[in-house]
C-alpha cells in the first residue's frame, strides 16, 4: 500500500453524490460533464 504522509492528494476525477430519503437511496437525476 502506498501512503501519502502529507494527507493531500490530487483533485478527484470522479465524484459520487448519493442522496437518500425515507424510501432509500435516490439515483442521480443528471450527469455532469466538463462542458
Amino acid at each position: 500500500m502506498i501512503r501519502n504522509w502529507t494527507g493531500k492528494g490530487p483533485h478527484p476525477k470522479h465524484i459520487i453524490f448519493l442522496t437518500c430519503n425515507a424510501f432509500g437511496v435516490m439515483p442521480p437525476v443528471a450527469k455532469l460533464d466538463l462542458n
